[in-house]
């Protein structure tokens, strides 16, 4: 069950890879940082060459893992080719 500030319990240390992917795994560019509340990772597109792409990942974000805000907390980059 949740703690009473509704956030999931803590796994026991020490974790296994595995168990820790099992718990905190979403795909290879995003993980969540406390399971189903918080995902943290590479902005949605990073790395893919094109818009589908991108659609498909931002969907799978969002369906999946009923993502409903993004925020970036980088400095300005430059825009990329």
């Amino acid at each position: 069950g949740n703690s009473p500030d509704g956030l999931p319990p803590m796994p026991p240390l020490p974790i296994s890879a595995a168990d820790l992917r099992k718990s905190h795994g979403f795909s290879d560019q995003a993980q969540w940082a406390i399971p189903h509340k918080l995902m943290q990772g590479a902005r949605p597109g990073f790395g893919l060459s094109d818009n589908t792409s991108l659609a498909d990942q931002v969907n799978k974000i969002v369906g999946e893992g009923k993502v409903t805000t993004f925020v970036s907390l980088q400095a300005e980059c430059l825009p990329e080719n």
